[in-house]
């Protein structure tokens, strides 16, 4: 059943009267990894922010629309958009470090969520923290409740981020970027604690990279994107053995290969 469709999604950049994005269309399915594979600055983060509806100053949505549970996006107002943000579609990004906020303990920023979002008092929102870090394999969540984003590791940042992520029990998880700066260990295991939540909750996952063994390895759907456009949509496996579009086929022959991908068989 399909859960989220972007249809034809353009964006102009107003400084330079620049298309940044053009006619963009995918749909994502309940409980489906969607995979968005590109190479830098071809639109694939821009498209997730168009989604949450957090596009930077002078960028516009110039046509197009995104339908999430059959409702379009782009037509409601604000608060609407921040009622569904972070609460039914959420974003773990490539960065922990800078996007987690320094001066605050971790469990003080899911309970800021849990608070926010659902309204509970202090000691439910406290409790369930706990919970989320032990779900996202974060040892000691207890005593990590009250620890700073700068003292832990960098996978555990990340998990925190996932914890952060799916407080408020999301219906699609946007994953920008997020093992890319994680040695090779850490990226399969932040993998596959995302394909476990996907599993277990049924969650539905827009997996956004450039890495082609990291995108093998855990989607099941692919979108390929080059300069604003897609230019192919498939199964994994189909695209991989057999692609259509002579851009996907030239990252297919420039990629050596990894570790992970080599994990998947």
């Amino acid at each position: 059943m399909e859960i989220l469709r972007v249809e034809g999604l353009t964006v102009r950049n107003r400084k330079d009267n620049a298309i940044l994005l053009k006619d963009v269309s995918f749909s994502l399915n309940q409980g489906e990894i969607l995979g968005i594979l590109g190479e830098s600055g071809s639109g694939k983060s821009l498209t997730s922010l168009a989604i949450l509806g957090l596009l930077p100053p002078g960028l516009k949505i110039e046509s197009g629309a995104i339908y999430y549970k059959g409702k379009n996006l782009l037509s409601l107002y604000p608060k609407e958009w921040e009622d569904i943000r972070g609460k039914e579609i959420s974003i773990i990004l490539q960065d922990p470090l800078t996007s987690l906020n320094p001066v605050l303990p971790i469990g003080e920023q899911i309970i800021e969520v849990l608070e926010a979002h659902l309204g509970m008092d202090k000691r439910s929102a406290w409790k369930r923290a706990i919970e989320l870090l032990s779900e996202v394999g974060i040892p000691e969540p207890e005593l990590r409740m009250k620890s700073y984003p700068h003292q832990l590791s960098g996978g555990m940042r990340q998990r925190a981020m996932i914890a952060i992520a799916l407080a408020c029990d999301p219906t699609v998880l946007i994953a920008d970027e997020p093992t890319t700066a994680l040695d090779p260990t850490l990226q399969l295991q932040v993998l596959e604690l995302l394909k476990e939540l996907n599993q277990k909750r049924g969650l539905s996952i827009i997996f956004i990279t450039h890495e082609l063994g990291v995108m093998r390895y855990i989607a099941d759907r692919i979108v390929v994107y080059y300069k604003g456009e897609v230019v192919e949509v498939g199964e994994t496996e189909k695209v991989f053995s057999k692609p259509t579009h002579p851009y996907t086929l030239s990252l297919l022959l420039s990629y050596p290969g990894s570790p992970v991908s080599f994990a998947n068989g």
